[in-house]
């Protein structure tokens, strides 16, 4: 009896607890904000976050260490050991100094569907991109070789949003997931003739049980990152 009762306490425990990883720093910073207003409201549930790269936590997913995993990836993660949502496709644009001698090619307020340039334009420039462990450096390397461009790669940071004031300054070109590029910054946007993705996907454990706490922190997670420039 008291076995059994010990294994009922245990498994609501664990169906009051959340353990979930996030590779994205805007998807961590709209996480950030929401748990606030979620934790009021479910005081007694558990969330347990893990920031890091997206392929350390798909292994960390796979090994039952995270229940959900919200990352971005330059596919759509087709898997049997689990569940992928995708939450936005995103396409990647290469941000263009203010003062660029080919700043007519680039629009500052079309952050949809931006003008297409020749890549050639930019084929010598020097560039700053997030590590190259990321999803987003490697998008940015197929587009650099899909177009023979000899880009200078001299900075690799994690913060977008220092690698947009480095642009903003006149130090470096960039090429960023569309939605991580803010919209009050006045910075310059084009895109390759070919459209280059990153997948922003919400993957969940086969075999996990979602409570109905879960469901609901994900959904005002996913409404909040959706609606983030609305």
């Amino acid at each position: 009896m008291e076995e059994k009762l010990y294994e009922k306490l245990n498994l609501n425990k664990k169906s009051q607890t959340l353990n979930i990883g996030i590779s994205s720093l805007m998807v961590m910073s709209v996480f950030s904000q929401t748990i606030s207003e979620f934790t009021r409201q479910f005081p007694n549930f558990t969330v347990n976050v893990t920031e890091g790269r997206a392929v350390a936590l798909m292994e960390l997913l796979y090994q039952d260490k995270l229940d959900v995993i919200i990352i971005g990836r330059p596919e759509i993660v087709k898997d049997e050991r689990c569940h992928t949502e995708v939450w936005k496709r995103e396409k990647v644009f290469l941000l263009i100094p203010p003062k660029h001698p080919h700043a007519d090619v680039a629009s500052s307020t079309n952050y949809d569907d931006p003008p297409v340039a020749d890549m050639s334009l930019f084929a010598n420039e020097t560039f700053a991109l997030t590590p190259r462990n990321t999803c987003d450096y490697q998008i940015a390397d197929k587009i650099f070789k899909d177009y023979n461009m000899n880009a200078s790669i001299t900075w690799e940071m994690n913060n977008t949003q220092t690698l947009c004031n480095m642009v903003l300054d006149g130090i470096c070109l960039s090429a960023i997931p569309s939605y991580c590029i803010p919209r009050d910054k006045g910075l310059l946007v084009c895109q390759p003739p070919h459209a280059y993705y990153r997948y922003m996907l919400c993957m969940k454990r086969k075999g996990h049980t979602a409570s109905s706490e879960e469901e609901q922190l994900l959904q005002m997670v996913y409404n909040n990152y959706i609606h983030y420039y609305d």
